[in-house]
Parts: C-alpha cells; structure tokens; sequence
C-alpha cells in the first residue's frame, strides 16, 4: 500500500515510535533490553543499529534505499517493515498479526499506523 505524503521519512520515523508505544509490553526475555520513557530519537536509534541485537541485522534503517525494518525494538515485538521515496510512505497490502505485531492492539492496520503518524504533524 502507497500512502503519499509531503514528509515520507519524518512519517515513517513517528510511525515507528507510534507502534512502538502501543504495544504494551515486552516479549520473553525482552525485559533485558527494555528501556522505560524511551523517546522517538531512542527508537530510531534502536532500529537502526539493531540494538536488541547487536551484531545482527534483524533490525535496519537505510535511508539510502528509503526503507526501516523492526523486529524487537527495546525488547517489544514489532515486526514492522517501511519503505519511502520523496513523496510515498509504503506498507505491507497485508493484515498485521495480533500474535506478531503488538502494535495492531490499537492500529487495526498499517494505514490507520500511517495516517496517525501523518496526523501527529498537523
């Protein structure tokens, strides 16, 4: 799904830490890497060097390729995957998992996570 925007890569940064505030808790032994109060700066960062896996590439940021993918982000369960160009946000066409993506608790589905993260800037 494309969801054009004016701001692809702030949208898809907000939508990162959107999803990773909805979810409500850590996964197993996630506890580890969990980190209250974490900010969208915090996030990012967790994203983009695979902080809950260091040395791994479960977790990715390429702004060169305009893409962010996010298995566990501070121990939380993501799995959430964003691509974007100069003026496209794009998702998945399928429907997030309640088992996988803790986040659809309160985003039904990936537009409705795009559409807040648009929102939130005005």
């Amino acid at each position: 799904m494309e969801i054009q925007v004016s701001n692809p890569f702030d949208v898809a940064k907000r939508a990162m830490f959107l999803a990773y505030q909805a979810i409500g808790s850590t996964s197993g032994s996630g506890f580890l890497q969990a980190k209250k109060g974490a900010s969208e700066d915090d996030v990012w960062e967790n994203v983009s060097f695979s902080g809950d896996y260091p040395g791994a590439s479960r977790n990715k940021v390429s702004q060169d390729t305009g893409e962010v993918r996010a298995d566990y982000v501070f121990g939380k369960m993501m799995k959430l995957s964003i691509s974007w160009d100069k003026e496209l946000v794009c998702v998945p066409d399928s429907q997030p998992s309640h088992d996988y993506q803790g986040w659809v608790f309160k985003y039904p589905d990936y537009e409705s996570l795009i559409r807040e993260a648009v929102k939130s800037f005005g």
